[in-house]
């Protein structure tokens, strides 16, 4: 199940779950396998976008392990055991997470009810909150960002349902238990920008085949053999239902690499991850903005209105849950995040003298256990995912510093 590889420090690491046997498989265990994929959707995803580095790699592994531990109070559960056998498995479904979300955004921006659709300075003057109350095309974008876009970005789609963001203001909508622990971070909301910036000239593209073609065809852009070629469009059957074959210039992605072969940072260049961090510090300012008050509770007033909420927030406890989910009709590598962006309700942390509680056994090979080395690339942005070896120079590369653990 396992391979070495020899370079300056000799690894071991398993192989892609994409590429692994039948009987390897079966030997990893599926209600592990499911808990990992709860804990990013609900935990990890709130502050991590993007894993740019063997280092993140193996931070998120143990986070995910002292997760895990705590919560079987398994003592034969090690960490070296753990991010040996999930390691990839953790990355891959990392990866196929934040393209699944990617979709979902692009799905809330189809069906945008206003006659114009948001473009990205409108988008983007949403994030800084920079809106006048009295613009009604304005504030009817911002109403499509904050109830319908955003939540397409977040992780677990029961962590921030209509009945809750319809009760408060975006940025300021929290569990009750947990006030501090807010549904749209900063980071979600960078996340949700930058996605709209990389994929809008894709999006508009397909919004002018959609009235030839039907709403609910599938489009999959296409390389072209040669940068000179014309642009082309075929018609295809994939899964046993009707698609479309672009091939075009106007659907690449504005930051994604997924047809250049380097998809170490998951497809996405270094422009995009700067660009990201960008975004973060905007969205931090825009809700520091004095106006972002003003402007979320107009708005918020105003979709009350639409779906004629006329309770308080404190009267839903009286509600039935069924009644409130019910539907409504080769570049340098780059940190995105910081261990310490972990609020304290996000995972719980293991102590060294809580073994009976659940907590990790301290040994001296977990201690020196040595960094994780990730040799499998992951291209995040298409459906299949490719195994390519990673060279060594690539693999001990510098790490730019914006962040430390």
């Amino acid at each position: 199940m396992y391979e070495k590889l020899e370079s300056e420090h000799t690894k071991v690491i398993p192989k892609s779950i994409s590429r692994m046997t039948g009987k390897d498989k079966q030997k990893l265990d599926i209600n592990e396998m499911t808990r990992i994929q709860t804990t990013i959707r609900d935990s990890i995803w709130r502050k991590v976008k993007f894993i740019t580095d063997n280092v993140q790699a193996q931070d998120i592994c143990k986070k995910i392990w002292q997760y895990i531990k705590s919560q079987k109070r398994d003592e034969a559960l090690t960490e070296t055991t753990f991010m040996m056998k999930y390691a990839d498995f953790i990355l891959a479904d990392f990866a196929k997470y934040r393209t699944y979300k990617m979709s979902r955004m692009e799905e809330s921006f189809k069906q945008y009810p206003g006659k114009y659709k948001p473009t990205l300075h409108d988008v983007v003057a949403c994030l800084e909150r920079n809106i006048q109350t009295d613009d009604e095309k304005m504030m009817e974008i911002f109403a499509w960002y904050w109830d319908s876009f955003l939540p397409a970005a977040l992780g677990h789609s029961k962590l921030y349902t209509a009945s809750e963001r319809r009760y408060a203001t975006v940025s300021e909508c929290a569990p009750k238990d947990k006030p501090k622990k807010k549904h749209v971070t900063i980071e979600n909301e960078a996340f949700a920008v930058l996605t709209f910036e990389n994929n809008i000239k894709k999006w508009e593209y397909y919004e002018k085949l959609r009235p030839k073609y039907g709403r609910k065809v599938r489009f999959i852009p296409c390389k072209k053999q040669n940068k000179t070629d014309p642009d082309k469009i075929e018609e295809c059957v994939v899964g046993g239902k009707q698609a479309i074959r672009i091939y075009s210039d106007d659907c690449r992605g504005q930051y994604t690499l997924a047809d250049s072969g380097q998809s170490k940072y998951g497809g996405w260049s270094l422009q995009g991850l700067e660009r990201y961090n960008e975004l973060k510090e905007m969205a931090d300012k825009g809700r520091e903005n004095p106006k972002c008050k003003e402007i979320e509770e107009a708005s918020l007033a105003q979709v009350r209105n639409k779906y004629n909420i006329q309770d308080n927030a404190a009267d839903q406890e009286d509600i039935p849950r069924i009644l409130l989910n019910r539907k409504e009709n080769t570049a340098p590598k780059l940190a995105t995040w910081n261990m310490s962006n972990f609020d304290d309700d996000d995972l719980p942390e293991i102590t060294e003298n809580n073994n009976d509680s659940g907590s990790a056994p301290r040994c001296s090979e977990e201690s020196q256990l040595p960094p994780l080395q990730i040799t499998t690339r992951y291209n995040s942005e298409t459906t299949n995912m490719r195994r390519q070896p990673q060279p060594e120079s690539q693999t001990l590369a510098t790490t730019v510093a914006t962040h430390s653990v």
